[in-house]
C-alpha cells in the first residue's frame, strides 16, 4: 500500500512525508542505551512482529521510490487526542481517585511518550523549512517516578504513591506488560527489564536541533481525559483490580512495619 501510493504521487509531490515508528528498528537495538536515526531497521525476513517488519519495509521501499524529497518520522508511543490505547488513561484515572496506589519498582526506569499534536507540529515544521531525512519523535525521557508525579500533578490529585520493589510485585503475581504481552496491564509503561527498555531510550535530539518543541505533559494528559469523558473512546486497563491493589498494599505495609 505504501509503495503503491508513493508510485502514484512521486511525480506530483515535491515533498513527501511518511509517518513510520520507532518499532521499525531492528529488535536487537532495544538493548542499547540510546537509539539514533542511523540504527539498523528490522529485516523483512525476521521473526519480529508484522507491524515492525511492515514499518521497516515500508521505509525501504518508499526511500527507493521518492529518494531525496522524503521526510520520515519515527514516533514513539503517541498519546493525547484520539489515543485508543488505555495506558496513559489508566494511570490518570487511577491517580485521580486519590488514596494509596502502587508505584512499581524504584522509580528509575525510563518512560517516553509523544503528543499527537507534537508529531503534527514537526510535520508542519518539516514542510515549512524543507527538512528532509529521518527524524525520531519520542519527546524527552522521564524516569518512572517523574512520570507518575506528572500524572498526579495533571489530575490535581492528592494520591499517595507507594513504591514497591519489582521482586515483591512478581511474588504477588503483578507482572509488567512485557510478561503479560499487552500495552496496558497492571502498570502501563513500566519496563523493569533493561533488555526491554530501548523503546523508551530513543533519542530525538536531531528533531530538537531542527527546531522541534513539545507541549507540556499536562496538556497531553488533559487531552487524554477529555476524550475519555466526552467521547468514551477507551476503557482503563482491567488488569489490576482495586481489591488486588489494596491487598498488596496492605501486605507491603505489614512487611515494612
Amino acid at each position: 500500500m505504501v509503495a503503491a501510493a508513493a508510485e502514484l504521487l512521486k511525480n506530483h509531490a515535491p515533498h513527501y512525508l511518511f509517518v513510520s515508528s520507532v518499532g521499525a528498528y531492528d529488535a536487537r537495538e532495544w538493548t542499547k542505551p540510546s537509539i539514533t536515526e542511523e540504527a539498523p531497521l528490522e529485516p523483512w525476513n525476521s521473526s519480529g512482529r508484522p507491524y515492525n517488519r511492515n514499518k521497516a519495509e515500508s521505509e525501504r521501499r518508499i526511500n527507493r521510490i521518492i529518494g531525496e524529497r522524503l521526510t520520515i518520522v519515527r514516533p514513539g508511543p503517541i498519546k493525547g487526542l484520539r489515543d485508543d490505547t488505555p495506558d496513559l488513561l489508566t494511570w490518570l484515572l487511577r491517580l485521580r481517585e486519590g488514596g494509596e496506589h502502587i508505584a512499581p519498582g524504584d522509580g528509575s526506569d525510563p518512560v517516553e511518550v509523544v503528543d499527537v499534536k507534537d508529531v503534527a507540529r514537526f510535520l508542519a515544521l518539516a514542510i515549512d523549512q524543507s527538512l528532509y531525512g529521518t527524524f525520531n519523535l519520542t519527546g524527552k525521557t522521564m524516569t518512572f517516578r517523574d512520570f507518575l508525579v506528572a500524572c498526579t500533578r495533571a489530575t490535581r490529585s492528592d494520591a499517595t504513591l507507594v513504591w514497591i520493589p519489582s521482586d515483591v510485585l512478581h511474588r504477588e503475581g503483578l507482572e509488567p506488560d512485557s510478561v503479560l504481552h499487552t500495552f496496558a496491564g497492571n502498570f502501563p509503561f513500566w519496563r523493569p527489564d533493561p533488555a526491554n527498555q530501548g523503546l523508551y531510550r530513543v533519542s530525538s535530539e536531531k528533531a530538537f536541533r531542527a527546531g522541534w518543541r513539545t507541549r507540556p505533559f499536562d496538556e497531553t494528559a488533559l487531552d487524554c481525559l477529555e476524550d475519555f469523558y466526552s467521547l468514551h473512546l477507551m476503557d482503563r486497563s482491567k488488569f489490576l483490580s482495586p481489591e488486588k491493589e489494596k491487598q498488596v498494599l496492605e501486605a507491603w505495609a505489614r512487611h515494612a512495619a
